[in-house]
């Protein structure tokens, strides 16, 4: 499951909360149809970390399919 973008994820999360993407972005307070744009470019900071407060999520997830601390062993090689 490394391979899905931003937008899978965010898909993901909102089915489990029995949401949709727009209600997402609707709750997020960012403009319809932005997150769907996010497997082509790269989200604002700002409107990601809206989106990660109502999924419940953080950044690092959205972007990376990761927590914090799953990356740890890489971050001792750099």
């Amino acid at each position: 499951m490394k391979n899905e973008g931003i937008l899978d994820r965010i898909k993901l999360l909102a089915a489990k909360q029995d949401m949709t993407v727009a209600e997402v972005e609707r709750k997020a307070d960012i403009g319809n149809g932005v997150a769907a744009r996010w497997n082509k470019s790269t989200p604002t900071a700002d409107k990601l970390q809206r989106v990660a407060d109502v999924l419940g999520t953080s950044m690092e997830y959205l972007l990376l399919g990761e927590e914090s601390g799953e990356n740890e062993k890489a971050k001792i090689f750099d």
